[in-house]
């Protein structure tokens, strides 16, 4: 890709985050937070750190009902499994050797994430 100004590297990745706040505005210090920034990991350092700085409008209050690694994989697999979701929950079969359209796979209400590489795989 000539010419692109997409990042620079070497880029430290990671896009989710979990963690506490140690500076900033002082209401949001001590606060638990989580959430996912647009562009850690692609066009700055992302979350793959020991300390990452967030922008304000990026950060969400963690619940207290959320374990640190529950709220540290919503971002990224939730939107990616939330996007497939209607395109693997509803599988419908075409022949494309003919123009008539075989019967609907039906839906067996199952649908399986194994999470083998941190993420949604």
């Amino acid at each position: 890709m000539r010419g692109s100004t997409i990042t620079n590297f070497p880029r430290t990745p990671g896009r989710d985050y979990a963690g506490v706040v140690i500076d900033g505005p002082a209401a949001w210090i001590g606060r638990e937070v989580f959430g996912s920034s647009g562009d850690l990991g692609i066009r700055r350092d992302g979350t793959h750190a020991t300390h990452v700085v967030i922008e304000r409008e990026a950060v969400v209050e963690k619940p207290r009902s959320l374990s640190w690694e529950e709220a540290a994989g919503i971002g990224v697999p939730f939107v990616t499994a939330m996007e497939a979701l209607p395109l693997s929950a509803r599988p419908t079969r075409v022949n494309f050797s003919s123009t008539r359209r075989l019967p609907r796979t039906p839906p067996t209400g199952d649908c399986s994430s194994v999470p083998a590489g941190g993420g949604l795989d």
